[in-house]
């Protein structure tokens, strides 16, 4: 994922933290909805490692055994 640039919005942050196994698996949920200029798909939900990520939702992502703050990206198209 990558964070867009000089985008404020307001993050939602889960208490629930859950750990996963390195497995990688990343699915899209139902069809496309459109295409960005550069022509990749866009879809409303990923189900990430058996997880719903949805537009509209925030996730945050950790490295494992890492000291830094984890990241905050907020899922939109």
């Amino acid at each position: 994922m990558v964070p867009l640039e000089g985008t404020q919005k307001p993050r939602a942050v889960s208490k629930e933290t859950k750990a996963f196994s390195d497995d990688g698996e990343i699915r899209w949920e139902g069809g496309p909805e459109g295409k960005t200029c550069s022509g990749c798909l866009l879809y409303k939900q990923a189900i990430i490692r058996g997880e719903v990520v949805s537009v509209g939702t925030s996730v945050s992502v950790e490295v494992d055994e890492s000291n830094e703050l984890p990241n905050i990206y907020y899922i939109e198209y």
